[in-house]
């Protein structure tokens, strides 16, 4: 149990650190359409 849960603790956090950044970049390219929709 104690030598697998770093494993899996820092694959959490590079698969969460991910989501974050693919989130970002949806949130930045909706925001970019509906600006240049509104133009």
């Amino acid at each position: 149990m104690s030598t697998s849960l770093p494993q899996s603790f820092d694959e959490a956090i590079q698969q969460a650190q991910l989501a974050v950044r693919l989130a970002l970049k949806d949130g930045r390219t909706r925001l970019q359409v509906e600006i240049q929709s509104t133009r």
